[in-house]
């Protein structure tokens, strides 16, 4: 996973490093093979122990994610509440394993879910100036095969990531009228992105278009 040479989420790479050093887990436990919600549960988990990180520790987050104190803190600050990870990965003793779980779960479906909020990139005017361009078809096509498709293929608990994303953004982290923007991910109607979504066909997809099952 190479996220920032293609103008992805550097967190990403660094989070999912993380996980790496923490074991490798071959396959995903039987816990979350035919639950979304429940990894849903755990994404949220990290997201929100990322959240305190940014209100608590420095503005600049994530960039601070590069400096080795603040990996210590990182890890100590998602160790808070263990007893919500124990319970919904309750076949998974080895804490190492768990946080190595956790760290691919999440970066599979933040990498899916936020190439398919965006509708704007920022560009800049030939003066520097900063300017608004649509986030084709094209350059969302671009992200998936060269970050999220390699990963996908040769990871299970990244690919359950990507399989969540469409739950997670749209229930667990719902707001108001929030929609996701399928077009140009390769080969849609077989996407793992697409398999909690009822018709695989839309390009545009909100919480109806939901449909939580094995």
């Amino acid at each position: 996973m190479n996220a920032k040479n293609y103008g992805g989420d550097p967190t990403m790479d660094i989070l999912y490093y993380w996980a790496k050093e923490r074991g490798n887990i071959p396959k995903l436990p039987e816990s979350l093979k035919n639950d979304c919600l429940k990894r849903s549960h755990l994404i949220q988990f990290v997201n929100e122990e990322l959240a305190k990180m940014r209100r608590n520790i420095n503005q600049n987050f994530p960039i601070i994610l590069l400096n080795p104190e603040e990996k210590d803190k990182f890890i100590q600050v998602s160790e808070e509440d263990e007893n919500i990870v124990q319970s919904i990965l309750h076949d998974v003793y080895n804490y190492r394993e768990r946080k190595n779980i956790l760290l691919r779960l999440w970066c599979g479906c933040l990498s899916a879910a936020k190439e398919c909020r965006k509708i704007f990139v920022s560009e800049l005017n030939p003066d520097g100036t900063p300017k608004k361009e649509h986030y084709t078809s094209d350059m969302r096509a671009t992200s998936f095969r060269k970050i999220i498709i390699p990963t996908t293929n040769e990871d299970p608990i990244y690919n359950a990531g990507v399989e969540a994303a469409a739950v997670w953004e749209l229930i667990e982290n719902a707001a108001p009228d929030k929609k996701m923007y399928l077009e140009g991910i390769p080969n849609l109607d077989s996407s793992p992105i697409t398999k909690y979504v009822k018709d695989k066909s839309k390009t545009i997809i909100s919480e109806d278009d939901i449909m939580i099952s094995g």
